[in-house]
């Protein structure tokens, strides 16, 4: 197999604390080949590439332990055995009954390894995500029990990668980028762990990322001085045709731009480009509920007290003394909505024809939907945008700025509201809200809400800040402590 045909996408040597040279180093890669009756077989390699390498180093991936991840969250374990021919070895396993997308996943404590003199502990990580579509790809592109992991999903300039070291995001890291034609291209990570490959093509890539632990140790009567961890994984994106922009958990949508006429470029229907947008919410399932304490300001006063979101969406709220609660206790009702909403109006869509491209994407209206007069924008897979009519008002949400969670799924952080008075067009109130979220267990919890308001009488803030966030009911209760 070639580097290119084998490989999936090379963030090489991902370095966070020191740089060595790679050249003649070996990991562990893990690739999905056809057997000889044409079914899908995992393989495990220990090599510089993502190819079979050296049947002498079989041997060394005896640690490995290998298992499947599918894209309902659950992971079975594969049986590896050792298949050698004259010159080349792995370890492989037969994957039954798995239809795409599905993950193949493995780790392998190698053991201690000397450098020189400096003594290392070696642990490798490896994932192969197969995929036919963008959304495939961000269904199982998160590898929750890997320690060291590299999830790559489309974006609107190319292919988006976010490298992650327990879970948090690795910035200022070092990435080598080995694409389809074997082409290397260097790129660093940003705050949020992330580095994009600009206009990438179709094809197979691949992916190395290290970690260096400083900390003393022994293994079996050896002592070492740090732990290496390395991540490799392998993937091919998908056709242009296909790759949607920014990637959900479950669905990702083209970007449907408008021309001057207001036809769509998207082969997407309104209903396909909604439903899409939908499923790209961060939404909370089986949701248990959870408490916090709560530091409050409003009215110019500043409390704290204790809140708590009832697994059926109630908010409660104990303690803030002197502060006049409704309002706030609004702002989190319909902040729970949100996250606990079902899909809105359900009344079939069209695309609404405009004159030109609008910034916050294309416009979509609800038909039948007299009460309201419901109409949307989408937005790199976004609802960006909520007009509807409520008596003798009408309003607007323009979300300004989101946030993705592991998952891919966005969370609003910057949204505007907009009242108007339906008959005359006079704006009554503005309002802005901030939002910052913190991750519990498999939830995103608020971390952080703020809100000004602004009106012809005056102006209003109201901040909520949220601390010791933990879920009710579960083994995770004592997380965010």
């Amino acid at each position: 197999m070639s580097r290119s045909m084998s490989a999936v996408l090379s963030l090489s040597c991902i370095c966070l604390v020191s740089m060595v040279s790679m050249a003649e180093a070996h990991f562990v890669w893990v690739a999905v080949q056809s057997d000889k009756d044409g079914k899908p077989t995992a393989a495990v390699w220990f090599n510089e590439g993502a190819e079979a390498g050296a049947a002498r180093l079989v041997d060394r991936l005896a640690p490995t332990q290998a298992w499947l991840h599918t894209k309902d969250g659950k992971s079975a374990p594969l049986k590896l055995t050792a298949q050698r021919d004259e010159e080349t070895g792995s370890l492989k396993a037969p994957i039954a009954a798995a239809a795409a997308p599905y993950a193949v996943e493995a780790t392998c404590r190698y053991g201690i390894f000397a450098h020189g003199d400096e003594p290392m502990l070696l642990h490798y990580y490896a994932k192969h995500l197969e995929a036919a579509t963008a959304a495939d790809l961000a269904a199982i592109g998160r590898a929750e029990k890997l320690p060291l992991d590299i999830v790559p999903r489309l974006s609107p300039e190319g292919l988006l990668l976010t490298v992650l070291w327990q879970g948090k995001p690795a910035a200022d890291a070092v990435v080598t980028v080995v694409g389809p034609k074997d082409e290397e291209v260097e790129l660093t990570t940003n705050a949020k762990g992330e580095a994009t490959v600009k206009n990438a093509a179709a094809g197979n890539y691949a992916i190395r990322a290290r970690v260096i632990v400083d900390g003393a140790g022994e293994l079996d009567g050896k002592s070492y001085k740090t732990t290496h961890h390395y991540s490799t994984l392998t993937c091919k994106l998908p056709a242009a045709s296909t790759a949607a922009v920014p990637a959900s958990a479950s669905a990702t949508a083209t970007t449907a731009k408008t021309s001057p006429a207001g036809a769509s470029t998207s082969d997407l229907t309104a209903q396909q480009f909604l439903d899409r947008a939908r499923d790209a919410r961060a939404l909370w399932v089986d949701f248990p509920g959870f408490t916090s304490e709560m530091t409050l300001w409003s009215g110019g006063k500043k409390a704290d007290g204790k809140l708590t979101i009832t697994a059926d969406g109630e908010v409660k709220m104990r303690g803030f003394e002197g502060i006049e609660r409704a309002a706030v206790e609004q702002l989190l009702e319909s902040m729970v909505q949100h996250r606990m909403a079902g899909n809105g109006p359900q009344q079939p869509v069209v695309y609404v024809e405009e004159a030109a491209e609008h910034p916050l994407g294309r416009m979509i209206r609800f038909e039948g939907d007299t009460a309201m007069h419901s109409a949307y924008r989408v937005k790199d897979d976004v609802v960006s945008e909520v007009n509807r009519r409520m008596g003798d008002s009408k309003f607007t949400i323009s979300v300004l700025e989101v946030a993705r969670n592991p998952e891919g799924k966005y969370l609003p952080t910057t949204i505007n509201v907009s009242y108007w008075d339906a008959k005359s067009g006079a704006l009554k109130t503005s309002e802005t809200h901030f939002s910052s979220w913190k991750r519990v267990g498999k939830f995103d919890l608020p971390a952080r809400v703020a809100v000004i308001r602004s009106t012809a009488g005056g102006g209003q803030a109201i901040e909520m800040e949220l601390k010791n966030q933990q879920l009710v009911g579960t083994e995770q209760a004592a997380v965010g402590k």
